[in-house]
């Protein structure tokens, strides 16, 4: 969906002036980081402008990890019932309906205003989809294969609570899309380690629940390290001209999302790596921290990419590329332990 403020304005349950929108920005910005996690209640004018700026925002990071998914798995999820716990205005349930899943779409907030504009989006821009919204989960076919997701939710509910939700709500697939900060990261660590013991599989970002993750073992070296994922997208003008007027940037959005199956089977292709951070650019290559699996470890590797195996588009492409990113890579020459020269092939290669 490319969303713009005009798309979204008339189905808004408030409809405050640019400025005051603006305004009511770095209000629910101060909300969030006086609560430091926790819920947040908005009022009907922050949740009009919220859904201006952070929705259409917000929902790149979904299209951006379906990109990055197995078709199997993309076509699965795509024909099963999708839940989304903390849905605020709809903004997943939109991304996941753009993809081409096909629904029914439930939709759970404790905000009934929230809900309300929700409801008014999907009435009159998604006038098709099945959807239902309430402020409980008790509607919801807890026998029946579905998706669960979570956005932005774990880091308001914690671990505990959220692993007896997923266990309640006995989805097939789960996706989480949560802040990129190290805090969320150490708590992801801990539901990583919970879902294991569900017999849940990673399809991403992770390559594998059997292998330790490399960046949690910097963290007890005492390291300051966490992996996340961060999108590099221009929105429309519209919704950039308020992000300029409140002072706020989203081209670079840093989050930390995840899908899992339940009894899941690893569809992880040999020679597979994620892009986890960006190095440097040399006349010749681009350098970039890997994390892959190699002799039965998953780690963290630096690949030297050189230029010359690259055509023009996918050169153009690296400079803007968003970190978490799959690619199947061929090793050309060891450079030394942990730092490779190789050739890579983007999965999803499509500007993103």
């Amino acid at each position: 969906m490319h969303w713009t403020r005009e798309i979204i304005e008339e189905f808004l349950i408030k409809r405050p002036s640019d400025m005051k929108v603006a305004n009511l920005l770095n209000q629910i910005k101060a909300k969030y980081l006086e609560e430091k996690g926790e819920s947040v209640s908005l009022t009907e004018e922050e949740i009009s402008a919220y859904t201006q700026f952070y929705m259409p925002t917000n929902s790149k990071k979904f299209e951006f990890i379906w990109q990055q998914l197995d078709p199997k798995i993309k076509e699965d999820i795509s024909s099963l019932p999708l839940v989304d716990f903390g849905c605020g205005p709809g903004t997943y349930l939109w991304a996941a309906a753009s993809v081409g899943i096909k629904g029914p779409f439930y939709g759970i907030d404790s905000s009934g205003p929230m809900l309300a504009q929700a409801k008014a989006l999907g009435a009159g821009l998604f006038p098709k989809l099945d959807l239902k919204f309430s402020v409980t989960d008790k509607d919801i076919p807890f026998d029946e294969p579905k998706t669960l997701l979570f956005g932005n939710a774990i880091n308001e509910l914690g671990v505990s609570q959220a692993l007896k939700i997923i266990e309640r709500i006995n989805p097939k697939y789960l996706i989480f899309i949560e802040p990129g900060t190290s805090k969320v990261f150490k708590e992801i660590l801990k539901l990583r380690a919970g879902l294991k013991e569900m017999t849940f599989e990673v399809h991403y970002p992770c390559a594998s629940l059997e292998h330790a993750c490399p960046v949690e073992g910097r963290i007890k070296d005492d390291r300051e390290d966490w992996c996340h994922q961060v999108l590099r997208e221009v929105p429309h003008p519209s919704i950039e001209r308020i992000g300029q007027m409140a002072k706020m940037d989203r081209k670079v959005q840093p989050y930390i999302g995840h899908v899992y199956e339940l009894a899941g089977t690893n569809l992880r292709e040999e020679s597979t790596a994620r892009f986890v951070r960006f190095l440097n650019e040399s006349k010749f290559a681009f350098n970039w921290e890997v994390c892959l699996v190699i002799d039965g470890k998953q780690s963290i590797f630096e690949f030297e990419i050189p230029k010359k195996n690259l055509d023009k588009k996918t050169q153009k492409l690296f400079k803007k590329l968003s970190i978490g990113h799959e690619m199947t890579y061929s090793v050309l020459k060891v450079l030394k332990e942990n730092r490779l020269r190789a050739s890579v092939e983007l999965r999803g290669l499509d500007g993103n």
